[in-house]
């Protein structure tokens, strides 16, 4: 026979090795774990708070702000004039100030003017007033 036909020769023989003994490991118990309670998260302000517009009723003008005002002040009545002397829809006080008589046109625009000098928009005067109860 030659060389390539031999048969294949027996590989080395196998060593047997020690397995070490592994110690159990003790089993862990368990425990359920409740939940916090939830606790209610307040959403946060915002720095300006909105103020709601008031509606308008006619007989004082289509300014909602001013109305609102107006009703309060004199209810909507040019010609008014308070204990202490104050005078018109906005009661300007002193009433010597209002530089006009009667006149709705005349006085919502002195009450404007004051308004927007004062505090910047009626919508301002508005918040001013619902925190004061005046202006």
């Amino acid at each position: 026979m030659s060389a390539a036909a031999l048969p294949p020769t027996d590989p080395a023989p196998i060593q047997l090795t020690k397995i070490a003994i592994v110690k159990k490991i003790p089993t862990i118990k368990s425990r359920v774990i409740k939940p916090l309670a939830k606790v209610p998260v307040p959403a946060p302000k915002p720095a300006v708070q909105a103020v709601a517009r008031p509606s308008v009723v006619s007989g004082c003008g289509d300014n909602s702000y001013a109305h609102f005002i107006y009703e309060h002040e004199s209810g909507c009545n040019t010609g008014a004039v308070n204990a202490l002397g104050c005078r018109g829809i906005g009661q300007a006080c002193p009433g010597s100030k209002l530089p006009c008589g009667a006149d709705y046109a005349c006085q919502n625009a002195y009450f404007t003017n004051y308004a927007i000098s004062t505090y910047g928009s009626w919508a301002n005067a508005y918040s001013f007033w619902l925190a004061h109860s005046w202006w």
